[in-house]
């Protein structure tokens, strides 16, 4: 009884231990993102005003040849380390070499395939661009593989720093030559000197230093888990980056560039709180595969964080979409509302955060299957939606591709861990609730207002951010199934 009891102890505390890292982790990932949507938001809005739709398409073929190698070759090394429970050490040589021998291959490939890119999307100037894009590949495979132990052991604030710096350096190194020259070069030196910043603070913050070696073994142990990340990915690239693809061939670089910044604008913050969270998930989750239980109290506590953040911003973006394009970017962006609003309500559907739960519990095959209905259902629906509705047709073919696939999500999270979709609905209904009644105030009082500048933008934003404060609280003091000040209580005791 003793050993039971101690047992049992060892277990609260190593839960305990889990959540606390996780918390603290997510912190600094927290941090790191929002460091990121500002920087990143300070180079799409200079230069939106200094290059407009067409440098950015142009950049955005580019990136757009680069992914398709990058993703059909891509091994999910990566996240087959931070799901071994194991120590990873004796993995890490092969899983590097073979990244190096990779970039090299990639590199060698987009040199010589330069031109028939350009060909295809009907731009010269991009032939250039790609060449040297790519170096960004073999700059990113050479970086120090011991910052995995970042992810693995929940040091988000290391990674904090890592990731940070570079996102920095493109920022500040765009925006300079943007200034200097306005020229789409300023958008490839910023990608480069990311690279450059990460390669070098990877040697600076960690202390592993990785030699090219091959462990035909290790690496074919690292495979059996990184072969369902890589047929996802290459889903994941045709749903996520095929509407791009579409645009660029049947609508040209400018439509391109607006629809970039259309998506990179509604699904920002969306994305990057998403990420962040799904980030220290899945380290967390790992921890806890064989806790189902604390697996799912994981889970519901995850979706109710990310919604309370990311519902409203979302419904702020629909309501003012105009306002924000139109003060912020300039009027030459203003096509892209329509494509912004409709790209919104995909951001909401980032809060459900399966993926990082059935990777953890070693069931990474299932995302490349309901990848697989995604694209589907894309491939069936964007070509006629975009001939149509043009980019609000794409983007509507994006969303009903991802709606399309939920049903099949949540059979399989039910089954796995038990988290059934009506407890989810009903967790989400109060956001959805304080996130209506925030855009209907807004939409009352902005029609006061005869033409919105950066003052009465400004107060618009600040009211609605109050309005849904009030009613996410109010929401919480009516109903004991949702609590917003025990969930604060959790993450400050997480936090000791």
């Amino acid at each position: 009884m003793q050993d039971e009891s101690a047992n049992q102890e060892n277990n609260i505390n190593t839960n305990t231990d889990v959540f606390s890292l996780a918390v603290k982790g997510g912190v600094w990932v927290l941090m790191l993102r929002l460091a990121t949507i500002l920087l990143v938001f300070a180079k799409l809005v200079v230069i939106a005003r200094l290059l407009g739709p067409e440098y950015v398409g142009l950049l955005g073929i580019a990136m757009l040849v680069l992914a398709i190698l990058n993703t059909f070759t891509q091994v999910g090394f990566a996240a087959a380390l931070i799901q071994k429970k194991d120590d990873i050490k004796t993995y890490l040589d092969s899983a590097w070499s073979l990244g190096i021998i990779r970039a090299g291959l990639l590199i060698t490939v987009l040199y010589f395939l330069a031109p028939y890119a350009a060909n295809f999307f009907e731009e010269p100037q991009t032939v250039n661009i790609i060449r040297v894009i790519s170096l960004t590949v073999l700059l990113d495979a050479l970086s120090n593989i011991g910052v995995t132990y970042f992810h693995k052991e929940l040091d988000f604030k290391k990674d904090f720093f890592f990731r940070s710096s570079a996102t920095f350096a493109d920022t500040v190194v765009a925006i300079s030559i943007a200034v200097l020259y306005k020229s789409v070069w300023a958008l490839v030196a910023g990608k480069l000197a990311a690279s450059c910043v990460k390669l070098a603070a990877s040697y600076l913050m960690h202390p592993y230093r990785p030699r090219f070696a091959m462990d035909t073994k290790k690496a074919l142990e690292l495979w059996k888990f990184g072969k369902h990340i890589m047929g996802s990915s290459i889903l994941r690239f045709f749903i996520l980056q095929g509407d791009d693809l579409v645009l660029a061939k049947m609508l040209g670089k400018e439509i391109l560039g607006l629809y970039r910044y259309a998506y990179r604008i509604s699904n920002m913050m969306a994305t990057e709180i998403s990420d962040m969270i799904a980030q220290v998930a899945f380290s967390a989750y790992s921890k806890l595969q064989n806790n189902k239980e604390k697996l799912r109290a994981g889970y519901f506590k995850t979706i109710q964080v990310v919604s309370l953040i990311v519902f409203p911003i979302a419904g702020g973006i629909v309501i003012l979409a105009y306002e924000l394009t139109h003060v912020v970017l300039g009027d030459q962006w203003l096509p892209m509302v329509p494509a912004m609003q409709i790209l919104c309500v995909l951001g909401l559907l980032k809060c459900f955060q399966r993926a990082p739960a059935f990777k953890a519990i070693g069931r990474p095959d299932i995302i490349p299957k309901l990848s697989a209905i995604r694209f589907a259902v894309l491939a069936i629906t964007i070509y006629p939606l975009t001939k149509k509705l043009g980019m609000a047709g794409t983007s509507l073919s994006v969303l009903i591709a991802c709606l399309s696939s939920q049903p099949f999500a949540f059979r399989y999270l039910q089954k796995l861990i038990g988290a059934k979709f009506t407890d989810v609905a009903k967790m989400l209904s109060f956001p959805i609730a304080a996130t209506l009644v925030m855009m209907l105030c807004i939409f009352a009082v902005k029609s006061v207002f005869d033409t919105v500048g950066v003052l009465s933008l400004g107060f618009l934003v600040a009211l609605g951010a109050l309005v849904y404060l009030a009613s996410i609280c109010l929401a919480g003091a009516i109903s004991k199934d949702y609590n917003v000040l025990a969930l604060i209580r959790d993450i400050a005791k997480g936090l000791k």
